[in-house]
């Protein structure tokens, strides 16, 4: 921002909520800040955006229901066994027996100071950032900070990256089909069954994977080992797709995608600047429609709020008591 690289900063994640929002059901919210010039999108801590919902667009999606906590066919448990899932697929691809592949593309000054940052905490085996930056319009130009999961060497020597995903079976006689039975006989039914129940992850993933420039998106297709076992699960399948191809498929033009970030931005950047401003762009839990508010410049800056209750507590340690 400092030099000018950009007039909007954004993730991977945020932006492709916006692309993907009009698939939407879920309520969701993006944090953003207006900095002199600059704009900036994030995703809160312990925002939804970081869930795997599952079955959100299907005709009967799964609910929370306060009368049995220890339902595992709940929205809740059901979105935590999704990310789960995730989080083993994605290391489970990851080949432990070969040294990383280490990525420095682009400019060298920029890659020798992302060498020599300060340590954020470890993310996980396998994971890269790529940051990459597209003109919206004249003099609008969009950084992203995009997330590769692994790299394989191809044919020609070339390195190719991938984004991996998992989509999960839990039940079939809720989901429709089952995926023993069908997945290698009929794969195409078992696609159309999910982006029927899961329009609006599969268009995010798909999104996210455009945006970082991956060669392939490798979709596993991970089912319980028996529908009452929500902790023992089976890779059943995986595929590797082409970002492009799969977007042809489940009817994402990037046209549309790329409209609706220009039109969100647009209209972003006509906030007002009021010196370090904060505004919360939150999706309506009950219509298809997204809503600005203005929130206080110290939201939902949760380190600092904690460093403050922890001086609060040693004060209340300091004092005298009879």
């Amino acid at each position: 921002s400092s030099e000018g690289k950009g007039s909007v900063f954004t993730t991977d994640i945020a932006l492709a909520v916006l692309m993907a929002a009009p698939r939407s059901v879920a309520s969701w919210d993006i944090v953003v800040q207006r900095v002199g010039p600059s704009l900036f999108l994030d995703v809160r801590d312990g925002s939804s955006l970081y869930d795997n919902i599952v079955s959100e667009t299907a005709q009967d999606a799964p609910e929370d229901e306060s009368k049995d906590q220890n339902n595992m066919n709940s929205m809740t448990a059901l979105n935590s066994e999704a990310g789960y899932i995730n989080y083993c697929y994605s290391q489970q691809c990851i080949d432990r027996s070969s040294a990383p592949n280490s990525v420095k593309e682009g400019d060298k000054t920029l890659t020798d100071a992302w060498a020599q940052r300060t340590q954020d905490p470890p993310t996980p085996a396998g994971k890269a950032f790529r940051y990459r930056r597209f003109e919206l319009d004249d003099d609008l130009f969009l950084v992203v900070r995009c997330e590769l999961d692994a790299s394989l060497e191809t044919k020609d020597g070339s390195q190719a990256y991938i984004t991996t995903k998992a989509l999960n079976e839990f039940d079939p006689a809720i989901s429709g089909v089952n995926w023993r039975q069908k997945l290698e006989s009929q794969r195409a039914a078992v696609l159309a069954n999910e982006l029927k129940n899961n329009r609006n992850k599969l268009a995010r993933w798909t999104c996210q994977a455009m945006l970082a420039g991956a060669d392939y998106l490798k979709m596993g297709y991970v089912s319980r080992n028996h529908s009452k076992d929500n902790v023992h699960h089976f890779v059943l399948g995986t595929i590797l797709y082409r970002p492009a191809d799969f977007a042809t498929q489940i009817d994402l033009k990037p046209e549309n995608m790329w409209g609706i970030a220009t039109a969100v931005v647009k209209k972003l950047m006509t906030l007002p600047i009021e010196g370090d401003s904060k505004y919360l762009l939150l999706k309506d839990p009950n219509n298809p429609q997204v809503s600005i508010y203005k929130v206080p410049a110290d939201s939902f800056d949760y380190e600092e709020h904690e460093e403050e209750t922890g001086e609060v507590e040693n004060d209340d340690d300091d004092s005298d008591f009879e």
